[in-house]
């Protein structure tokens, strides 16, 4: 900020007995306190672009944090619902388990269902979430904040 874009000093500022045109002896303090008066506004700037970025970061970070959820949640039901037809047609007189750990269910039907879904649904939220970083890239034209790196090339520590 410069000389002419700060605020005026408030009328009153310095008593007028100790004005430096009457006191010459007190400029160089008054200049002192322009001096850090000056200073403060400037740190006082800077902290202010400091908080809005560390804002703006968090925000993006939770936009990617919910993208990327709802992208993993949308591919874990579709990817469920597609093995449950795969498993009605290669296994026709058993339904997929709904609940593996019952023990109504055959230990080895609730062990290949759940490998199954683990494998199935694992691989479609990495796909999922590498389709949203795409995306993501396309539109913001950075990588989401959980995968940018800092100087050290380590991600960020704030997710």
């Amino acid at each position: 900020m410069t000389d002419d874009q700060m605020p005026a000093m408030p009328e009153g500022y310095l008593p007028d007995a100790l004005t430096p045109l009457d006191k010459p002896e007190l400029a160089p303090k008054v200049a002192a306190v322009e001096a850090a008066r000056r200073k403060l506004v400037a740190d006082i700037d800077m902290l202010d672009s400091e908080v809005r970025l560390e804002v703006l970061f968090r925000m993006e970070s939770f936009a990617w944090k919910a993208v990327a959820g709802v992208a993993a949640a949308v591919a874990g039901l579709a990817t469920t619902k597609v093995l449950g037809s795969v498993w009605a047609k290669l296994v026709p007189d058993h339904d997929p388990p709904k609940n593996p750990i019952d023990p109504d269910i055959s230990a080895k039907d609730a062990i290949l269902w759940t490998a199954l879904t683990g494998l199935g649904v694992g691989v479609a939220t990495v796909v999922a979430q590498r389709g949203a970083a795409t995306g993501w890239i396309k539109a913001t034209g950075r990588k989401p904040p959980a995968l940018e790196k800092t100087a050290s090339g380590k991600a960020h520590a704030k997710d």
